[in-house]
């Protein structure tokens, strides 16, 4: 199956710029230039769940990050120091940038989204240039309210919530209530917790916590052994399950 296109945004909320770290660097010298590339960096990161990073191999540079936004060297050099120590930047032990506040305002919507938005908006699409196109673009219009009724229903799956302790797990609503229905909804705590110290990510969150609801399952029947008369027939009740063998870094 291919892979659906996704288009990604950065969301900020109406009091970005009241919020006390903000005011705190917009007070500084050069504290305009410092946000102004703080939301450059937010940008390059939104498609990557708030990591930065130029290869495989190769993490940035302040050297490279002052050249792909713009910014002076020493302005990017100061404005760098000022974000990691309000924790608005941090610096992985392997060298990828990640900025945490990225994953609260992330956006996106499919490629199909895309197109059916510019064809909303696009008021030649509403025109009749005559009696036979006019019921041509009746017959579109009804083919394409189908496909909306249909589609409508795929795109509300792709609009995804935050749970857990740290704010970073991302689900549709469909997706936690089969979480839910499977009883699997204490692993949103432990995927949250455990990326948040690990600073770890996951392409998908949803099917990581079904992965980890599996080898639950397999490790818990591997404890089950043959009932006799010196056992029940587990070795250990289910309240005592150890969370943490499901984690494989």
């Amino acid at each position: 199956m291919a892979e659906v296109k996704k288009y990604f945004w950065l969301r900020l909320k109406r009091d970005f710029f009241k919020r006390h770290d903000i005011q705190i660097i917009e007070a500084m010298p050069n504290g305009k230039d410092y946000i102004l590339f703080y939301l450059k960096l937010l940008c390059e990161s939104v498609d990557h769940e708030g990591n930065l990073r130029f290869s495989e191999d190769v993490p940035y540079t302040v050297e490279m990050l002052a050249s792909i936004t713009g910014t002076e060297k020493s302005v990017a050099e100061d404005a760098f120091k000022e974000l990691v120590s309000l924790k608005l930047l941090e610096v992985k032990e392997d060298g990828t940038l990640f900025l945490p506040k990225v994953i609260e305002m992330i956006g996106y919507e499919t490629e199909w989204a895309k197109k059916k938005r510019e064809y909303r908006d696009n008021p030649r699409t509403n025109e009749g240039q005559s009696e036979d196109t006019e019921r041509t673009n009746r017959g579109q219009k009804k083919t394409l309210s189908d496909k909306s009724k249909r589609k409508s229903k795929s795109n509300s799956k792709n609009n995804k919530d935050i749970y857990g302790e740290a704010k970073n797990v991302l689900l549709t609503t469909e997706e936690y209530q089969k979480i839910k229905d499977k009883g699997l909804t204490e692993l949103i705590e432990e995927l949250s917790l455990y990326m948040a110290s690990k600073k770890k990510t996951y392409a998908d969150h949803y099917m990581t916590i079904l992965a980890w609801g599996r080898r639950r399952e397999k490790e818990h029947k591997d404890k089950v052994v043959p009932q006799n008369q010196f056992n029940t027939g587990y070795e250990r009740s289910n309240n005592e399950y150890d969370y943490s063998k499901l984690i494989k870094n």
